[in-house]
């Protein structure tokens, strides 16, 4: 990880005209986000947007920092300024599995579950993220009673990416089902 002291060597480099690149700089806003040091991170966001605004940052990187800045602002509660970030890397990439992810869990908190369903579901057609965003929906489903839909989603997560936990949760939803059935 970054020790104090590196981490004051990457603020000189950001403050100076030193040739790392962009990536390098967010990968050490990274760092601190992982330790939880929210306002460093922000701040050291901010500083790499200042070094790198007469150039502008390559789109990849443009795209990191934004979901870093998003990130910063779940971790302290402000979910509007997050998600506000998150639309602007999807106008961008359609197809950002993190970004969708994170705004239906977003949708979903704000109770508008036709808009976290449509998030979890294209966030389940990107390989990265489509076993989180199926088992989140899930849960989302459970919450709703719809043991039905859960079921079928954690079935497909199962044949994607099999898990013991996933089994068990299965199973309780199924039997919730049949349960549900019986009391009609």
């Amino acid at each position: 990880g970054i020790q104090p002291l590196s981490l004051d060597v990457y603020r000189e480099a950001l403050q100076g005209t030193g040739d790392l690149s962009p990536s390098r700089f967010i990968r050490a806003a990274a760092i601190l986000m992982e330790r939880e040091a929210y306002q460093d991170t922000f701040d050291y966001l901010a500083r790499i947007e200042r070094k790198f605004a007469a150039d502008g940052l390559p789109e990849e990187d443009h795209l990191r920092l934004l979901l870093l800045k998003a990130d910063v602002h779940l971790a302290t509660g402000r979910d509007a300024a997050a998600a506000a970030l998150l639309e602007q890397v999807l106008r961008a990439d359609p197809l950002h599995g993190k970004a969708l992810l994170l705004l239906a869990r977003h949708a979903r908190k704000q109770g508008d579950h036709a808009l976290a369903a449509i998030r979890f579901q294209r966030a389940a057609k990107v390989k990265d993220t489509e076993v989180d965003a199926l088992l989140e929906h899930a849960r989302m489903k459970v919450r709703l009673r719809q043991y039905s839909e859960a079921a079928a989603l954690l079935e497909q997560a199962q044949s994607v990416r099999p898990a013991d936990n996933v089994a068990r949760y299965l199973d309780s939803v199924r039997n919730a089902l049949l349960a549900g059935r019986r009391n009609r």
